[in-house]
């Protein structure tokens, strides 16, 4: 009886060794795994490229104002300043980026000779989170004065620069008026629609350079 348990336990190990070793992955299995890229995560600024000297113009449509050039004129550490003009004033705003958000922390309209105000950084004016992570669809967030929705991670936006698909749509809503901008990674805004009642002004992307 004993000798029969003991051929009994020898032949469960050996079954459980064999076992185990046909659960080990083969040399090809390992460098396969190795091989498989791993997904890269995308944040927020990477859909809001800001590098100095860049500049995206845009094509307005439903008013005079509507049409807009945007400049990186200065940049420090995590932080942007940008100028923007729509043909009836200048404005400059200073952006901070970071892996979970972008967030303007600066305002200030008719600046007709702005200085470099990142090597001295104003008070901050300004808390509004452009784009924030997760980048998922349905992730909102609220600002002072409005509050965001990610609508669509995978929009496809036609506009004079040409066709961009994979972007980014985010709804803003404010009391009388509903705004949808589209961000394209690598390349920025790319289009801003805003509606209120039937009046619609748009923006679309023309002309861009990023350095």
């Amino acid at each position: 009886m004993q000798v029969r348990i003991k051929v009994l336990l020898v032949f469960l190990i050996l079954s459980a060794l064999l076992v185990g070793a046909s659960c080990q992955p083969t040399a090809e299995q390992q460098q396969a795994r190795q091989d498989t890229p791993k997904p890269v995560e995308i944040h927020p600024a990477d859909y809001f490229p800001l590098v100095t000297d860049s500049y995206w113009h845009y094509q307005g449509i439903g008013m005079e104002y509507a049409a807009f050039n945007r400049e990186v004129l200065f940049t420090r550490d995590s932080y942007a300043q940008i100028r923007e003009e729509n043909g009836g004033t200048v404005s400059t705003s200073i952006y901070l980026l970071g892996d979970e958000q972008v967030k303007r922390i600066y305002f200030e309209g008719e600046t007709y000779f702005p200085q470099n105000l990142l090597t001295n950084l104003p008070a901050a004016n300004d808390n509004t989170i452009l784009l924030k992570a997760p980048l998922k669809v349905g992730n909102s967030w609220d600002n002072t004065a409005d509050h965001r929705r990610i609508m669509a991670t995978n929009a496809r936006v036609s506009t004079p620069s040409g066709v961009f698909t994979d972007c980014l749509q985010v709804e803003i809503k404010q009391d009388t008026s509903t705004t949808y901008e589209y961000y394209k990674e690598g390349v920025g805004l790319a289009k801003r629609e805003f509606v209120a009642g039937e009046d619609k002004i748009i923006s679309t992307l023309e002309d861009y350079s990023l350095k």
